[in-house]
This record gives structure tokens, C-alpha cells and sequence, in this order.
């Protein structure tokens, strides 16, 4: 996979691609909840943007942003949507500084 592969110890790309790298599909739905965990999982260990591609994306539970500087990035808020399906927790959290969240739309499914 293109997105994990080193060169001189610099990634080859500077970012995790959700649904290229880790299966999540993109199609509403579906659970796609250790899709995206593995991606979060994977941006926190290496610290390099997570990106979702047109679709949306549920799931019932998203792990913590722990690494400082991690951003997630869709193409376009009329195109990228995260929906949380759960009737509680948050959508998306972040502990670590300067998170970025850009392009997407955060789509609560359940109250």
C-alpha cells in the first residue's frame, strides 16, 4: 500500500486515505466503524492527516485524536459527510493541540 511506504524515513504520501488504506466504504448504511478506527488508529501513530473521500461515512464509535496536529480532511462539505449512529458519545474528539477539521460535514444520525 503506497500510503504506508517510506523513503529516506519521510512518507511517501502525507496523508491516510479512510477508504484506499483501511476499507471504509463510503456508503451510507453501512457500519463502518473499525474502518474508520483503524484509520484514526494509524493517524495517531504516525501523525499524518486522515483524509475520507466523497461518501458518507457511520459508525458507532470513533477512538480519540491523541496526537498533536492530526487533522481530518473531506472534498467538500456538500460531498464528505462523518455520521455518528450511536445515541450517545461524541463524533469525533481530539486531545491532542492544533487538530484540524476541514471539508466535511459532522452529521449526528442518533439523539
Amino acid at each position: 500500500n503506497i500510503g504506508r511506504i517510506t523513503r529516506n524515513g519521510h512518507w511517501v504520501t502525507p496523508y491516510i486515505n479512510a477508504q484506499a488504506d483501511h476499507g471504509a466504504s463510503g456508503i451510507g448504511g453501512e457500519d463502518q466503524t473499525s474502518a474508520i478506527a483503524n484509520a484514526i488508529k494509524e493517524a495517531n501513530e504516525t501523525g499524518r492527516e486522515l483524509i475520507f473521500p466523497p461518501g458518507y461515512y457511520d459508525a458507532v464509535y470513533f477512538p480519540e485524536i491523541t496526537t498533536s496536529g492530526v487533522s481530518i480532511r473531506g472534498h467538500g462539505q456538500n460531498a464528505t459527510y462523518i455520521r455518528h449512529t450511536a445515541s450517545s458519545g461524541s463524533t469525533l474528539r481530539f486531545t491532542g493541540q492544533f487538530p484540524s477539521v476541514r471539508d466535511l460535514t459532522m452529521w449526528p444520525l442518533a439523539y
